[in-house]
């Protein structure tokens, strides 16, 4: 059976982007530009949803995620928890081992 192309998502059909916090969202000097601030809540208001992917630890991320008022929950520990830091509900959270 032949393989199947992976279609390319159409253009604005995106609903989550996630970013990472050093070198992507900030800079050396670990501020949020204007222009970056207003291009994530430009996504937001067409219903893209956004979150952080870092490696950081969780409450180093709720730092930029209180910053940027994010309504999700943020990826932290290189992935190894998911938290919304609203309301701390750990959605996962690898487990040591």
């Amino acid at each position: 059976m032949p393989m199947r192309e992976k279609a390319s998502p159409r253009p604005g059909s995106y609903r989550l982007v996630a970013v990472d916090v050093d070198g992507t969202l900030v800079g050396g000097d670990l501020l949020i530009t204007p222009r970056v601030k207003q291009r994530i809540d430009q996504a937001r208001k067409k219903g893209i949803n956004f979150t952080l992917a870092t490696g950081r630890a969780h409450f180093s991320a709720v730092y930029f995620s209180d910053r940027l008022n994010l309504e999700i929950p943020l990826i932290t520990y290189g992935g190894g928890m998911i938290k919304d830091s609203r309301n701390n509900k750990v959605h996962f959270k690898r487990s040591e081992g």
